[in-house]
């Protein structure tokens, strides 16, 4: 059976994505602040962990989406 292709290429947009906003230069335009406070954190921190459980929130569906079937 041919496998979808589309989880693999959604996956690798994500991870370009993903590094392009927590290197610079857009981090540094857009999460390299201090203020305001996201939950008690400085903002920079909470972009970073912010990106951080999208990631693993599209991992989890990309594992989902192309684990085979028993």
């Amino acid at each position: 059976m041919r496998a979808r292709r589309w989880p693999h290429v959604a996956l690798a947009l994500w991870c370009a994505a993903t590094l392009a906003a927590l290197i610079y230069p857009l981090y540094d335009v857009l999460g390299n602040h201090i203020d305001p406070l996201v939950l008690g954190l400085p903002f920079s921190l909470a972009w970073i962990v912010g990106w951080c459980l999208a990631t693993f929130a599209v991992l989890a569906a990309y594992m989902h989406l192309t684990r085979e079937q028993d």
